[in-house]
């Protein structure tokens, strides 16, 4: 009974200026407009300011920046109010010799908001998206103001040969949450805590067209959070329904993975390469889910080990 029958325009002139300051000192900035033309004439002020320093090998980067995406249209409906979702963003960039360390914090504002008289009942499933009629008084779950801060530390170094890249970024992630039984801040869903991963790659001349190469890599994060599963909305509906009235409560656990690459170069032109995902074969958490068999709500995994054979000929 619903149809979106709605046409949208949107663009983002923007203007860019880079002025050296002083001796090694520059700074660059964009100013710009965001608009969204739909039913609703949509602009906001975008921009960034950037003081950039250099000194041998030493750089530093600072940046304030605010950014402005449009909302897509087939989520908003009726049940939403149209804006364009704000980011807020400063970050601190300090590197020498190929080492260096980041920090961060982003702002975000304008989330789609739940109106009167409709509600999305499952937003994690976006490939079946109902909508509900509903009392204004009904229980439920909405999000705004997140706030993304964190640090980043980051490396790349070659030893013998052997190229080692890697990073570490600690990140903590908070949503203001308001219900029909209250309003109070808690852990995104996607804030992972930490998030590690580290690559290393060499690659041996056989003659001089030749080549035999090795990368492995190993990536680790925290377990994200998820809404609970509601049994008894999922008998009812058919389908995996969550519960709306509380944060995400349940914790997947922390999720680790390997990698491992062996290539040959037969030509200069030509890859041959088997590439193993996984190749612990470790079945990580994906997601919670209602199984009708079982009546209940339960975790679904991962796949284990991907091996993937490849042959690549560029021309």
């Amino acid at each position: 009974e619903r149809q979106i029958n709605r046409s949208s325009l949107s663009f983002q002139p923007t203007l860019n200026i880079g002025v050296d300051l002083l001796h090694n000192l520059v700074l660059s900035s964009t100013l710009g407009v965001t608009s969204q033309h739909t039913e609703e004439n949509l602009v906001d002020v975008i921009g960034q300011v950037g003081l950039e320093y250099k000194v041998g090998d030493l750089n530093m980067n600072l940046s304030v920046s605010r950014a402005a995406q449009n909302q897509a249209i087939e989520l908003a409906l009726d049940s939403f109010s149209l804006q364009n979702q704000i980011s807020n963003n400063v970050s601190l960039d300090v590197s020498y010799k190929g080492f260096g360390v980041k920090f961060y914090r982003h702002d975000l504002r304008n989330l789609s908001n739940r109106g009167s008289g409709f509600e999305i009942l499952s937003l994690q499933n976006l490939d079946v998206l109902p909508l509900n009629y509903s009392s204004i008084n009904d229980v439920y779950l909405s999000v705004d103001s997140p706030t993304i801060r964190g640090v980043s530390f980051y490396g790349n170094k070659s030893i013998r040969g052997f190229n080692i890249n890697s990073n570490l970024t600690l990140q903590n992630s908070k949503v203001g949450y308001s219900t029909g039984i209250g309003i109070g801040t808690a852990r995104a869903p996607l804030d992972y805590r930490y998030i590690f991963n580290v690559r290393l790659q060499k690659e041996w001349s056989i003659g001089s067209t030749r080549a035999l190469g090795l990368a492995t890599s190993w990536h680790m994060r925290g377990g994200e959070t998820q809404l609970g599963v509601s049994s008894l909305n999922s008998t009812e509906w058919g389908y995996t329904e969550f519960n709306h009235e509380n944060p995400p409560q349940l914790q997947l656990s922390d999720y680790y993975r390997a990698d491992l690459r062996i290539y040959y170069k037969p030509s200069k032109r030509s890859t041959i390469s088997l590439d193993i995902q996984n190749v612990t074969n470790r079945e990580n958490d994906a997601y919670y889910y209602y199984e009708p068999l079982t009546q209940k709500s339960t975790l679904k995994k991962q796949l284990g080990m991907i091996p993937i054979l490849s042959w690549r000929v560029d021309w």
